[in-house]
């Protein structure tokens, strides 16, 4: 037999065997204490009980008698026919898990999506910028030029210096690189200045010129090198004569020496203007290496006469006395004499003593009727001194120097010099060269208290 029972509270059904009656069981859905009947109903089977309200019995408080197998089983039929009732709580419980899980991580996915397109677009986007792919031809290559993309400036003018160019483009593609010989990026105007080596023209003179100025730094100083250097050598090739001072320049850059030593070389005698006046410069390399190019270029000239005037007008005081010892062991060149006896003049008032007495010793060859007024005054000027001890020597020369002259100027100072013991009787004989002219000047000292003095003085033929 089956008992037939339902709970008081939310009114489920339930049919237990026989051996529950009186006893009290616990609601499965509410937890609700259901005190089962006595009475027994008929007993039923599964198909009997109605679907929705079948469940499986709630086990009883306290243990009981194993039920009879026929009781059993249609225990059993029921508990598996009502056994879906108890999923709707364990459901709504993952379908809420599922939300609060399945939403954020819906969510990360969509902006993972997005994020991804972002990266993938500007990744695209800066390899385009930075990395850009290789011009395909020649108008490409001048639109990279020409652009305002690093990347792309140096890609173009990496094309043109490894791709031939017909001789019909070489003045377009001239004036595209002209700019970038003065890019601020080194790194550019070295590329710049590889792709224009096959076609520079006489318009990018200029620019060219500029860029010799490219000073190096700590991070480009080969590139900068690099330029300077390609940039001389294309100023050679065009021999256009306003690259010649801005090259020779370069001449104190030891970076750069051997480069501009070339490329005025193939300047020819037109360098030699800009080389003279570098013979003065204050490093000895940069003047050795001027010498050897004058030697190139002018070999046809008197270069050791050159050489010494530079020395001669040098800041240094033993570069200027080697100058003036230089012009003493040459011989005369006609073609020099104004040139040299004009820097000897300064050099005979010169402040120092040693070079003094050099340059009197070169005025010895090379003196001109120029030097007299210098001559006469460095007379006064060099004075006995015990801290001078060369001035006697110098003013020896000098007398000398006069009187081979003959210029009638020097006839006072000379005859002043009869009252000196040591130079008495140098003006004595260089006097004797002016013959009666010196007369007015001498007669003077015939009369004079010192016997030798009157004795020189009478020498001088009337």
């Amino acid at each position: 037999m089956t008992i037939r029972t339902r709970c008081p509270s939310c009114g489920t059904e339930y049919y237990l065997a026989e051996q529950q009656a009186g006893k009290q069981v616990r609601c499965k859905q509410c937890a609700e204490t259901i005190q089962v009947p006595d009475d027994k109903l008929p007993e039923v089977t599964s198909a009997e009980v109605p679907e929705k309200k079948r469940t499986r019995e709630e086990l009883p408080d306290k243990p009981t008698a194993a039920p009879s197998a026929k009781a059993s089983a249609g225990t059993s039929v029921r508990k598996k026919a009502g056994s879906s009732s108890g999923w709707g709580t364990p459901l709504l419980i993952l379908t809420i898990v599922g939300l609060v899980i399945g939403l954020p991580v819906l969510a990360c996915g969509t902006a993972g999506y997005f994020i991804y397109r972002g990266i993938k677009n500007a990744a695209h986007k800066f390899e385009e910028t930075w990395s850009p792919h290789e011009p395909a031809d020649l108008d490409e290559a001048l639109a990279y030029v020409t652009s305002t993309n690093q990347a792309k400036e140096q890609s173009g003018c990496k094309w043109l210096a490894k791709n031939s160019i017909d001789d019909d483009d070489h003045a377009r593609v001239s004036k595209s690189l002209d700019p970038l010989l003065a890019n601020q990026n080194i790194e550019t105007r070295v590329e710049a200045a590889r792709a224009l080596k096959k076609c520079a023209t006489k318009d990018n003179v200029t620019s060219l010129i500029a860029a010799l100025e490219t000073t190096d730094n700590f991070w480009y100083g080969n590139e900068a090198a690099e330029t300077r250097r390609l940039a001389m050598e294309m100023l050679a090739d065009l021999k256009d004569e306003r690259a010649i001072a801005p090259i020779a320049k370069r001449l104190p850059d030891p970076k750069d020496r051997p480069h501009a030593s070339r490329a005025l070389i193939s300047f020819g005698a037109r360098s030699a203007p800009e080389l003279k006046r570098m013979l003065e410069h204050n490093d000895t390399a940069v003047r050795d290496e001027v010498r050897s190019i004058l030697k190139a270029v002018v070999p046809d000239e008197n270069n050791d006469v050159l050489f010494a005037l530079g020395d001669l007008r040098s800041n240094d005081v033993n570069r200027r006395a080697a100058g003036a010892r230089a012009l003493a062991q040459v011989k005369l060149d006609p073609k020099y004499q104004g040139e040299v006896s004009k820097a000897l003049d300064a050099r005979i008032l010169d402040g120092d003593q040693n070079v003094r007495l050099e340059a009197a010793n070169a005025l010895r060859v090379w003196a001109t009727g120029e030097n007299v007024s210098a001559l006469i005054q460095s007379l006064a000027l060099c004075q006995d001194d015990f801290f001078q001890q060369r001035n006697p020597e110098t003013r020896k020369i000098v007398i000398e120097v006069l009187g081979k002259l003959g210029d009638a100027k020097a006839i006072p100072a000379l005859a002043e010099r009869l009252s000196n013991a040591s130079d008495r009787a140098l003006a004595g004989n260089a006097l004797i060269q002016f013959g009666a002219k010196a007369a007015p000047d001498v007669d003077q000292y015939l009369t004079h208290s010192d016997a030798p003095v009157r004795t020189e003085a009478r020498r001088l033929p009337r």
